[in-house]
């Protein structure tokens, strides 16, 4: 799963509370940062997978490595 990193200056309001949320506090984060939505990959087209592929050197470097070997 691809993962997000939040920016550290967007940690501001990360408060520590033993006691949990107020009743308005979720609600404003939901405002304030948006939804808590999992973001969900997006799928890749095989010309771009193909591409991304291409792009690799290792795959260059086991291709080299394989001829030499033949």
């Amino acid at each position: 799963m691809a993962q997000r990193r939040l920016p550290i200056d967007r940690l501001w309001h990360l408060e520590n509370s033993d006691r949990g949320f107020t009743e308005l506090e979720p609600s404003q984060r939901a405002a304030t940062c948006g939804s808590n939505d999992i973001a969900e990959d997006v799928p890749h087209p095989w010309p771009g997978l193909l591409l991304d592929t291409a792009k690799d050197p290792m795959l260059w470097l086991f291709a080299a490595a394989y001829q030499k070997r033949v």
